[in-house]
């Protein structure tokens, strides 16, 4: 008897296993529509950063390069060059001409941004090879020569204090060629990741405002001290051109910030920490000091990595991914950072630990960019777009097959990612907070989206707002229309009316007044898109509806009339 029951008992968990792991436990992802946790500031972007956009590159395929530059036109709003390397040559290579005198490289590159329609952007960095050189542990300067100029030495060197003059030249003249048309240039980012200010002495960075030691050929002012040099040059360019200096917009400092595991791991922790680690500091004092000395800056320009520097990552791929937002609250935080616009000018997103699939890397992608679209970012410059046949552990998401066979320039899960989150959840949109049941799948929303991002390498079910279900695939990225979920402030410009909605908030009635115009139809959805009451108005200007019994909270009116579809925000209190 004692066997039977044992066997029927063994037989009994073995079913309750089986049905367990069958079981998809089902997550319910919610947005409150009365709770608004930002209007978006992002504007999708990229760096041209080689030659795989050139047509005559000896490695491109035309047709392959043709395709890559029409997705580049249709997803993109910024596009980035640098004035030198990373694609452009050196525009003034002989240090005895008084004048740059090659422009070709950087021409092209300013061509490719033109005929894409995009607004253009320039980084001042980097300077020809005569004009620099690198601070030693010594405290000598070791300068960089025509033969080495290509080498890493020049990317660990800054212009030299006695060379300034010639740097503000360049600097000048580029912006005198490319603010006129046809380029029309107004956005200036200057220098690169502090390249060649880190100062072995200090262990630390020469941000400061100090002019270095001009008498000789020195690399030791601060990047503050060049900065301003650089913002007066291109403002007094603009005024000689008559060019407004409200629309011109300049950036720095252009640190990198790097991760370490622990405080331990590391020379110079921050306070800046999570289970994802903790910022270096020393990226963080150059922020600081920059937003409290420099003469303006209309945006401050960042990059880095959701990976770890120093130590090991603490936790998978999209876990570290939440330092972008950590270091976005941090800057928000500072004296002068409440309000500058935040630029990612270099933004890398790996799949360290992920499949190496393209379904993960777009996921991971997905995810980091909502950490920074939720937290205030304004642009995201991407480190190119072309896909490297070669690297078998990119830095970030291609958007296009290589531009280097036939048939290539062909859109990948990222591009059309990246092209949807710079259109349905671009600047001025409305973002509503979010919650999901589950770590496993992350979730951003307008009125009218919803993204849903699957962190995981399994199919997952999403019930949204204790409504429709959806099954996203392992690593799936869903972008779901909710529609007419509006709010005013998702409304054109030119498609917000003047029409009047009184008493609002309201208890029992509401008055639509649409003035000259003739209201057609009103229809009122609650915050979960369900329509409430719909009335057709006929020809008048002036109607009612009576809102008793409806719930508190907030509605939305979309009112046709005989000019156009507007939509506003109706707030309905409880009856006394």
């Amino acid at each position: 008897m004692n066997m039977k029951l044992n066997n029927f008992l063994s037989a009994l968990l073995l079913l309750l296993v089986v049905s367990t792991n069958g079981f998809t436990q089902t997550i319910n992802v919610n947005v409150d529509y009365s709770s608004v946790l930002r209007v978006s500031k992002f504007s999708a972007g990229m760096s041209l950063i080689d030659k795989t956009m050139y047509y005559d590159s000896p490695n491109s395929n035309p047709g392959a390069v043709a395709s890559a530059r029409n997705l580049m036109k249709n997803g993109l709003k910024f596009i980035n060059t640098h004035i030198m390397a990373w694609g452009p040559g050196n525009p003034w290579p002989n240090p005895s001409s008084t004048e740059p005198t090659d422009w070709t490289s950087l021409d092209s590159n300013m061509s490719i941004i033109r005929f894409s329609g995009k607004t253009p952007v320039i980084t001042l960095c980097e300077a020809p090879w005569w004009m620099k050189g690198r601070l030693e542990a010594d405290g000598t300067t070791t300068l960089v020569t025509e033969a080495n100029e290509w080498e890493p030495i020049a990317y660990e060197s800054r212009v030299l204090d006695n060379k300034m003059t010639q740097w503000l030249k360049l600097v000048r003249r580029v912006a005198e060629r490319y603010m006129v048309a046809p380029y029309n240039v107004r956005h200036f980012s200057v220098w690169n990741e502090l390249k060649g200010y880190y100062n072995p002495i200090t262990n630390s960075y020469d941000y400061n405002n100090s002019a270095g030691v001009a008498s000789g050929s020195n690399a030791k002012h601060g990047f503050t001290y060049m900065y301003n040099l650089v913002y007066q040059e291109i403002r007094q360019v603009a005024t000689e051109k008559g060019i407004a200096l409200s629309s011109i917009k300049i950036g720095g400092p252009y640190p990198s910030l790097s991760i370490g595991s622990n405080a331990n791991s590391m020379s110079h922790p921050s306070t800046v920490t999570g289970p994802w680690g903790v910022l270096d500091k020393r990226g963080l004092d150059a922020i600081s000091y920059w937003l409290n000395n420099k003469l303006g800056g209309e945006f401050i320009s960042l990059d880095g990595y959701n990976t770890t520097t120093f130590g090991s990552d603490n936790v998978d791929a999209f876990g570290m991914c939440d330092m972008f937002a950590a270091a976005n609250n941090w800057i928000r935080a500072q004296n002068g950072g409440s309000t500058i616009p935040i630029w990612w000018t270099e933004w890398y997103v790996k799949r360290t630990g992920l499949p190496a699939t393209n379904a993960a890397f777009n996921a991971v992608g997905a995810y980091a960019a909502i950490k920074q679209i939720t937290s205030d970012v304004s642009v995201i410059l991407l480190w190119g777009g072309t896909e490297d046949l070669s690297d078998t552990d990119p830095l970030l998401p291609p958007m296009w097959t290589s531009t280097s066979i036939s048939g290539g320039g062909q859109a990948l899960p990222w591009y059309n990612t990246y092209k949807k989150l710079g259109e349905l959840f671009n600047a001025g949109k409305t973002l509503y907070t979010t919650s999901s049941s589950s770590t496993k799948v992350a979730a951003m929303a307008t009125a009218n989206t919803v993204l849903l991002v699957n962190k995981t390498n399994s199919s997952k079910s999403v019930k949204l707002n204790g409504g429709t279900t959806y099954t996203l695939a392992a690593y799936e990225v869903k972008f779901i229309t909710t529609s007419p979920l509006f709010s005013t402030n998702d409304a054109p410009e030119s498609n917000r009316s003047k029409l009047k909605l009184y008493p609002n908030p309201a208890i029992n009635r509401v008055i639509f007044d649409a003035g000259r115009e003739v209201i057609k139809e009103i229809s009122i959805y609650n915050t979960q898109g369900v329509q409430v009451t719909q009335l057709q108005a006929g020809s008048k200007s002036r109607t009612e509806i009576r809102t008793n019994g409806w719930a508190a909270g907030s509605y939305t009116a979309v009112i046709t009339t005989n000019v156009g579809t507007y939509q506003e925000k109706l707030i309905i209190t409880p009856s006394r």
